[in-house]
Formats: structure tokens, C-alpha cells, sequence
């Protein structure tokens, strides 16, 4: 390149190879998310170093004599800027690994769980906000939160080896139109853990949750339950009556796998299944039944980094009760109308259970067993939906 010009246009190819970069990776992030948020990260800092390199070059052709230009020193400088672009490209990568690792790790729990019965209290934007603790008859802590404050009560209630932070998504933007109380179960995020060595089946759980209604003076409430929260809900809705207006389960109830008492024989297989190694069968799980990423913030990774840290020995005590519970024979007693917002997809995996009298199904295209996370918005449309149509259930 004899002529100086020739530099100039030169050095303008490396940010037009970030830009057409950047282009690609937009396409890429709809098949791998986790990977484009990384190269973005890399090409954005590569971009914004060859673009001051070209912006260099060109100020320096326009406010110097042509004939008077350096070809050495225009080469010199063109290879500068794509060093310092190629070596930001690198910086970009590792900040952007950081970030995607920061996402998909659990948040931080809040810490240890307060004192039995005491009550934090907090604000955020659109009212009062509150977490704390009450105090099981045995002495234990059950943790809750709660935001909002306007009527009626949702009570979401998380499932299996999962917590409070599963309804993150939700938050917000209900806590805008209803209270919205959350708990940890037994054994699960910040409350205690099971008492040792002993069966804990899914009514107690349902009673933990009724002493905390209890104190906390919750009344017409909406039960949300996911998964194991929905069993937990129904025996809540039978425990309390008059205090219940409607259940409402997320993916749940429908599957006699999870949902109809299993013989003694299948519960001893399928609990050591997760004991012989319960991070390897509990992220095979997840990635099988998480289908789904509509924020793109590696939703199948957090789910299943969080739910396999779970204690071993509490996650396989609580399977063996949910797969001792049966719905068709506590299904009779419910005197409140029952809805469930499950997955279409996962149809094909399960074994239907006919017969749940009243059940009013809503079922979400493209999702797995996580709607709430998996696609925030699409659910709480139709959560909203549900909470509308609170006619009695029929008989």
C-alpha cells in the first residue's frame, strides 16, 4: 500500500470484522445463549479499540498534508490498534466468562435465618416488603417473605429441592396488584432443617406452612404451587378452608409417576437412584425437563447448580414422601376450585391421571417442568388469568 490513503481505508476492516462479529453472535444467541454472551462481551471491547485506532488514522489524514504523511508511521499505527483490539477481544472474553459464571451460580441467601419470630422489615418500590421467621411447635424456623399489599394473597410455594428464589421472576410485577408471600419449606433455603432421622410426610410440610398463615394472618389467599407445592398447596386448602379462595399448581398434579401413591418396591428404587449420586442424577433431571430460556440468562445451568447443592439425605426424604402421597384419595376433600398451568411438551413423559373432578387445566406451549423461570411473562399471563375465574368448584 503505497498510497497513505490505503492505510486509512485499511484500518477502518478491523471494527467492519467486530461489527459483522456482533451480527453473527446476535444469530448464534438464539442456539447457544451462554456462549454468544461471552463472544458479545469479547467483540464489544475489540470494537470499541479498533474504532478509536480507525478514528485515529482518519484524523490524522484529514488534519495533515497528504504528501507529508508517513506510510511507516499510518502501518505502525495500524498494527497498534489491532494488538490493543485483539488484546481487549481477550480481556472482553474473560470478563464476559465472569459474568455468564456469576449467572449461573445461585444467588447469595440472605444469611443465616433470623431469630424464631422476629421480623425484618424492609421497602421497595412499590410498598412494604418483609422476611423473617416463624416458629414451628417444635422449635424449628420456617422462613417467609412477603411484598405488596394489596388484596388477594398469593402464597407461592416452591418445589422439590428448590426455594423462595424460584419465584424471583414473579416478584416484582405481581407484588404490584396482590401481597405475595413466599416460603421455604422444610428442609429447604433458609428454613430448618428436617428433624433427624425421621419421615416427614407432605401433610406436615402443609401444617409448617398453616402455622406460618397462622401468625402471619394471611386470609383469602391463592395457593401457587409448583411441582411437590402443589400437593403441599392441597393439603394447606383442606387444612384451612376458610382461608383459602383457590389453588393454583405449576406443573403438577396430573402425573401418577409423582402424584399417585407408588408401590414400596418403586420408592426404594427411585430414592437410590439419587443417593448413589445425587448431583449427577439431579442435573440429568433438570437438563431433561427444563426445556426453555426466554430471558436467556442460562436458566437450565442455575437450576441445576442450585437444586443438586441440595443435602442429599433431606432431598431423598422428601421424594419418598411425595411418592408415598396420594392425590386421588385426598382429592375428594377439597371443597375449593383447583387449576394447574402445566407443561404441553412434557405431556409425552408422563402417565395422565383421569378422574381429578373440577381440575381446570391450562396447559403452556414451549416450556419444561420450570414455566415461571423458564418463561416468566408467558406464565404470570396466565396465572393472572386463573386468579380471574374463581367460580366454585364443581362437585
Amino acid at each position: 500500500m503505497k498510497d497513505p490513503f490505503d492505510y486509512v481505508v485499511f484500518s477502518c476492516a478491523p471494527p467492519a470484522v467486530c461489527l459483522l462479529g456482533l451480527l453473527l453472535v446476535l444469530l448464534l444467541g438464539r442456539v447457544f445463549p451462554r456462549t454468544a454472551r461471552v463472544l458479545r462481551m469479547g467483540l464489544l471491547f475489540a470494537l470499541a479499540a479498533t474504532a478509536m485506532g480507525a478514528g485515529l488514522m482518519l484524523l490524522s489524514f484529514l488534519s495533515t498534508d497528504t504528501q507529508s504523511l508517513d506510510p511507516l508511521g499510518l502501518l505502525l499505527m495500524n498494527i497498534a490498534g489491532i494488538q490493543a483490539g485483539g488484546l481487549l477481544f481477550v480481556v472482553g472474553l474473560c470478563v464476559g466468562y465472569v459474568r455468564m459464571k456469576q449467572a449461573d451460580a445461585p444467588p447469595p441467601a440472605e444469611g443465616s435465618p433470623p431469630p424464631e419470630g422476629h421480623t425484618r422489615e424492609g421497602t421497595n418500590k412499590d410498598g412494604t416488603s418483609r422476611h423473617g421467621t416463624v416458629t414451628l411447635p417444635d422449635g424449628r424456623a420456617l422462613a417467609w417473605s412477603q411484598r405488596g399489599t394489596r388484596a388477594p394473597t398469593l402464597l407461592l410455594i416452591h418445589g422439590w429441592c428448590c426455594d423462595q428464589r424460584f419465584w424471583d421472576a414473579q416478584l416484582e410485577t405481581l407484588s404490584r396488584d396482590f401481597t405475595v408471600v413466599t416460603v421455604d419449606l422444610a428442609g429447604h433455603g433458609l428454613s430448618s432443617r428436617l428433624p433427624a432421622g425421621s419421615a416427614y410426610p407432605i401433610d406436615a410440610m402443609a401444617r409448617d406452612v398453616v402455622t406460618a398463615i397462622e401468625q402471619l394472618e394471611l386470609r383469602e389467599l391463592i395457593l401457587v404451587g409448583h411441582s411437590l407445592g402443589g400437593p403441599v398447596a392441597l393439603e394447606i386448602a383442606i387444612a384451612t378452608p376458610d382461608r383459602c379462595r383457590k389453588v393454583i399448581g405449576v406443573d403438577t398434579f396430573t402425573d401418577a409417576a409423582m402424584y399417585r401413591r407408588r408401590p414400596p418396591a418403586e420408592i426404594a428404587e427411585r430414592c437410590n437412584a439419587f443417593r448413589a449420586d445425587f448431583p449427577r442424577a439431579m442435573t440429568a433431571l433438570v437438563r431433561m425437563i427444563t426445556l426453555h430460556d426466554a430471558l436467556g440468562y442460562g436458566v437450565a445451568d442455575w437450576i441445576a447448580t442450585t437444586m443438586s447443592a441440595r443435602e442429599p439425605e433431606t432431598a431423598v426424604a422428601v421424594l419418598d414422601a411425595l411418592l408415598r402421597w396420594d392425590i386421588e384419595a385426598r382429592w375428594p376433600l377439597l371443597t375449593r376450585p383447583v387449576a394447574t398451568i402445566n407443561s404441553a411438551p412434557l405431556v409425552p413423559l408422563i402417565q395422565p391421571i383421569e378422574g381429578l373432578a373440577g381440575l381446570e387445566l391450562e396447559m403452556m406451549e414451549h416450556v419444561g417442568h420450570f414455566p415461571m423461570m423458564e418463561d416468566p411473562r408467558g406464565f404470570e399471563t396466565r396465572l393472572r388469568r386463573l386468579i380471574g375465574r374463581d367460580s366454585a368448584r364443581p362437585t
